[in-house]
């Protein structure tokens, strides 16, 4: 899996904040990167961490300072040979969706709180681009699998195989995404405490 530091280094020179990015590596796997922020304010830290539980996202699992979601889509070619199918130049399509907040701007907050969210607002980000690691992870190996796909008896047949594959890498990634929550406390253990 790639690390969370090469996911951050690609979506922060690739997407700064509340834009988005788009490419296709070698593999075939295109990633649309969207970094997208809400805005909390307060004149202390308390009244910060007052706003971000108030306007924090919400996902199935519950409301967090910061969501990263990612969704693996793909599409399949065939091509019928003699004695089968087989899939050829499948396509395979990322996205990541991180939600962070942000102070509103122009608010003046004293300096000292000022270095103590930024450190903040570091620490989330590493923590949600461990998220968007597990993502792209899960991308490059559907990629791989559909690559590998042996030759099926028809194209229906190796259409069927190629997703069955593709769908379960994405049940297993979608495993690790709660256990690293589990492992980082959300975050806490690299961090993302705020105040």
């Amino acid at each position: 899996m790639p690390s969370a530091a090469r996911i951050l280094a690609l979506t922060s020179l690739l997407a700064p904040l509340g834009t988005q990015a788009e490419e296709r590596d070698a593999s075939g796997v295109r990633r649309d990167v969207r970094i997208e922020t809400y805005d909390v304010s307060g004149d202390s830290a308390r009244q910060l961490r007052a706003d971000l539980n108030h306007r924090r996202p919400s996902t199935g699992a519950g409301r967090f300072d910061a969501v990263t979601q990612w969704q693996v889509d793909w599409q399949l070619s065939v091509q019928a040979e003699r004695g089968g199918c087989r899939i050829t130049d499948p396509l395979v399509d990322l996205k990541i969706v991180m939600k962070l907040p942000r102070l509103a701007p122009a608010r003046a907050v004293p300096a000292e709180l000022e270095r103590h969210w930024q450190r903040y607002v570091r620490a989330l980000r590493e923590h949600e681009d461990g998220h968007a690691a597990i993502g792209e992870a899960a991308a490059r190996e559907v990629a791989g699998q559909l690559l590998r796909q042996p030759t099926a008896a028809n194209c229906q047949a190796a259409r069927r195989a190629a997703d069955k594959a593709a769908q379960a890498v994405i049940a297993e990634h979608r495993l690790k995404d709660p256990d690293y929550d589990r492992r980082t406390e959300h975050g806490a253990r690299q961090g993302a405490r705020f105040p």
